[in-house]
């Protein structure tokens, strides 16, 4: 697994990707990983357990925004995605939640 910081790629661990997102939600809400080089999903809770579709993260955000048991309506939820190329058709957007992109693309798009 790796990443890309100011255009290097660096190879890393699941463990490693989870320090560059070590801070807490400041919202207190929960954070979702996306990574679209994996095979099969996971929970979404970290690196090393990241789900492959920015479709799933969404849904799994929305649900927790929307239970009462979280009173998390004040609240923000944050995606973070790496991968390259996502091709996805998506329906719906997040609500109260950011997507934050992790590396970089090394070839010009127009």
């Amino acid at each position: 697994m790796g990443f890309a910081i100011d255009g290097v790629q660096v190879d890393a661990s699941a463990q490693e990707l989870n320090q560059l997102v070590d801070v807490e939600n400041p919202s207190g809400a929960q954070d979702y990983f996306v990574d679209l080089n994996v095979q099969t999903s996971g929970d979404g809770l970290g690196w090393d357990t990241a789900m492959a579709l920015l479709s799933e993260a969404i849904t799994a955000s929305n649900v927790s925004i929307a239970l009462t048991e979280n009173r998390w309506w004040a609240r923000r939820n944050r995606i973070f995605v790496q991968g390259d190329g996502m091709t996805e058709n998506l329906t719906v957007l997040p609500e109260k939640c950011d997507i934050i992109g992790v590396g970089s693309d090394l070839l010009p798009h127009p």
